[in-house]
């Protein structure tokens, strides 16, 4: 078999008449496509759909809200802490650990921000109250150690890579 080479200004062993108006033709069209790359670039991002953030508003700190059958008072700003969420009822469960109360070491979020000081928890969140303490500490090795995961576990990821060796010490939760 004899192999064929290409050559320049040859198409299908046919040599082209037109080589300096194919290479001006090749030109032109890699210039256009240059100049079309940028315009497509620039309308990846218009601005009408991808409009600037505001800067979120500055969180009341000097009105005081609260709620029905509780004499505790709380700005906005403490309401929305999530490094210490507010108490509204203490009466009605045990103390809390300082961790469950403000996370501890930050950037950890406290415990009490999801789950509720009385560890009710939120609709989202499970529902910890009463459970023993050995359970919460088995959770909460197996968020640290990647063995529980999912998408609505995102917080207790991020949470449980910071917790100590003393977990078991730092977890009597919620009168477990």
């Amino acid at each position: 078999t004899r192999m064929i080479t290409p050559v320049p200004g040859v198409i299908w062993g046919i040599p082209d008449e037109s080589t300096a108006k194919g290479a001006t033709m090749k030109n032109l069209i890699f210039a256009l496509m240059l100049v079309y790359s940028g315009a497509v670039l620039a309308a990846d991002n218009p601005d009408w759909a991808y409009p600037l953030t505001p800067p979120p508003p500055q969180l009341d700190a000097v009105t005081l809200k609260s709620v029905p059958g509780s004499t505790k008072q709380y700005t906005q700003a403490q309401i929305d802490d999530i490094f210490n969420p507010p108490d509204w009822y203490p009466s009605e469960h045990p103390p809390m650990p300082q961790i469950v109360a403000t996370g501890g070491t930050r950037p950890r979020t406290a415990c009490a921000q999801c789950h509720l000081p009385s560890g009710d928890g939120h609709p989202e969140s499970a529902n910890i109250a009463g459970l023993p303490a050995n359970y919460i500490v088995r959770q909460l090795l197996a968020f640290k150690n990647g063995d529980r995961k999912g998408g609505r576990a995102t917080v207790m990821l991020a949470n449980s890579k910071s917790l100590s060796g003393n977990i078991k010490r730092d977890y009597k939760v919620f009168g477990a």
